[in-house]
């Protein structure tokens, strides 16, 4: 999945979830929900120190914390259900969204077609010959 632009941060439930974390593991955390969104799926075990921009001697302490956000998937991967429910609804949201606009898209196109084709009057340039036109006329003025 391409990486959506924004992600659903609900700063309250945010603050109560995580008052007891350290400025360090507030941004770890951070960081690894950013990159969950940016993949959409769960980051690797050992990607996590990466992830949370951390060296692996901080990662072991900061795990420690973090785990109590994630669990491990059979994988061995770190899973959040409220992000991975978040990715659902927004995963969804957009495929309504491209099956709206495509549907809308064919409407005008069928739309535009019957307009077009009532204007037309059945000449590619849309000029109309004069009246006094005698291209159709049968003009043998050969007198042999």
């Amino acid at each position: 999945m391409a990486a959506l632009p924004y992600i659903q941060l609900y700063v309250s439930d945010y603050l109560a979830d995580t008052i007891h974390l350290t400025t360090e593991e507030h941004g770890a955390y951070l960081l690894l929900l950013m990159n969950y969104w940016q993949t959409g799926k769960p980051i690797p075990k050992n990607r996590l120190a990466s992830a949370a921009r951390l060296s692996n001697e901080r990662w072991t302490d900061v795990e420690q914390t973090l785990n109590e956000y994630f669990t491990e998937d059979e994988n061995g991967a770190w899973f959040n259900a409220r992000l991975e429910s978040d990715l659902k609804k927004v995963k969804s949201n957009r495929k309504q969204k491209v099956r709206a606009g495509r549907a809308s898209a064919a409407k005008r196109a069928a739309s535009q077609a019957v307009e077009s084709k009532k204007k037309s009057n059945g000449c590619s340039t849309g000029v109309q010959r004069p009246f006094n036109d005698t291209r159709s006329r049968d003009t043998d003025t050969d007198t042999d």
